[in-house]
């Protein structure tokens, strides 16, 4: 547990040693630790997916189970930290909400049921 990450990309890899003595290390994981709260309503959704964010620019991403992309977004939050995304023509199921930072580093998902 890393207790004080820093803002921004973070990298980490474990060293594993052996009974042995020999050492190996993991590959390399990258964590984002980004402090932008946001969170999505109603759900389960049937028009109009709310997400409520701060301000900034934000690129979203609807994907369904299979991963397939179904609904991406660009949006500039500015003054209204609520932003709707329509969904009306999905099919009833589990989808994933993707949101990432203006440099397309994901800050989050949420799953959403419609």
């Amino acid at each position: 547990i890393d207790k004080a990450p820093l803002k921004g990309n973070n990298f980490y890899r474990l060293k594993i040693t052996d009974k042995d003595g020999s050492v190996t290390y993991s590959t390399i994981v990258k964590l984002i630790n980004n402090p932008v709260k946001f969170g999505v309503f109603p759900n389960p959704v049937n028009d109009d997916v709310i997400l409520n964010i701060e301000e900034g620019k934000y690129f979203t991403e609807i994907i369904d189970q299979g991963g397939r992309l179904l609904i991406s977004k660009s949006i500039t939050v500015v003054g209204n930290t609520q932003v709707k995304i329509p969904v009306s023509k999905l099919a009833h199921g589990i989808y994933y909400l993707n949101v990432y930072d203006g440099n397309k580093n994901l800050i989050g998902y949420e799953k959403i049921i419609k």
